[in-house]
């Protein structure tokens, strides 16, 4: 018998990160998802990144499903499972999971984002009809090379995509069990500007991070604007966006007044960054159909 994980739901997030932080090595792992009835998009990738990083360890990941026959029947659909076994081959093509109206869970690496995040767009838009999607593509791009870049993950990032039809909102999650945003910021910080002889707060660094012209990145992308960019697309479409890194969380929603509120990460051992981007689908511009239409 394997060391026992027993994840019941988003309260047991801490569980996860306080196992994968014990960095063990050629053990039994039995993970029980028995009480599952939903898995947040979120979740999808928190769990990705635990089989992963235990069995790039060299441990054994023994998987007890969900009794509930629709979060069994979805994880199946989404190829959870298959995709963190280690003899996974990832599939050289991108194929839309239309049972579930999502995109496949992808690991990301420089050379494989554009036709993710371009497949996405398209995926979409085809089910989203009449709406722009370029935003999405966008703020996909903006994620994706933000956590990319900060990352300096051992098992890299991964991105999930979901379309929910009775709420009319696409979720996109991209995540990583990197060093985080806060410890590339201050990294930055204390190399760049000599006059910062201390660390930031991870809540600190986490508030300049998202602050425009601020970035840490290595190879600027958008000259410090890719995260407050995001913020300023949720806001005009009164989405959703949520940041969790190290010990740090932002939030921008309704309950916001979609203003970025950064406070202590209620996720305890959390390492690495998840975001989590909600796009109102009904609050997305229309097509420009005579430029669509227009022949050249």
């Amino acid at each position: 018998m394997g060391t026992p994980v027993i994840y019941r739901g988003s309260k047991d997030a801490w569980l996860i990160y306080s196992v994968m932080s014990q960095e063990l090595k050629n053990e039994s792992i039995d993970l029980d998802l028995s009480n599952i009835k939903f898995l947040k998009t979120n979740e999808i990738i928190l769990l990705v990144m635990f089989m992963i990083h235990l069995t790039s360890n060299g441990n054994i990941i023994r998987v007890t499903g969900p009794k509930d026959q629709k979060a069994r029947g979805y994880i199946h659909d989404i190829m959870l499972i298959d995709f963190c076994n280690s003899n996974w081959v990832e599939s050289t093509t991108l194929n839309a999971i239309s049972s579930q109206t999502a995109m496949p869970i992808r690991r990301l690496t420089e050379d494989k984002m554009p036709e993710y995040i371009n497949f996405s767009e398209q995926y979409f838009e085809s089910i989203c009809e009449g709406k722009d999607l370029t935003m999405l593509n966008l703020s996909m791009a903006e994620l994706l090379n933000n956590v990319y870049n900060h990352s300096k993950s051992k098992i890299d990032a991964y991105a999930f995509c979901q379309f929910f039809p009775g709420k009319q909102q696409i979720h996109v999650v991209v995540g990583d069990y990197g060093i985080g945003i806060p410890s590339s910021v201050n990294k930055y910080l204390i190399e760049q500007e000599k006059s910062i002889s201390h660390a930031l707060s991870d809540v600190d660094s986490l508030a300049w991070a998202v602050e425009l012209n601020n970035s840490a990145k290595s190879i600027p992308n958008n000259q410090g604007k890719g995260l407050f960019n995001v913020l300023n697309f949720v806001k005009s479409n009164k989405g959703k966006v949520f940041i969790y890194t190290n010990g740090a969380f932002l939030m921008s929603d309704v309950d916001t007044n979609f203003e970025s509120v950064v406070e202590q990460n209620y996720i305890s051992n959390f390492q690495g960054t998840i975001v989590v981007l909600v796009i109102d689908v009904n609050n997305l511009e229309e097509i420009d159909r005579e430029l669509v239409d227009f022949d050249f």
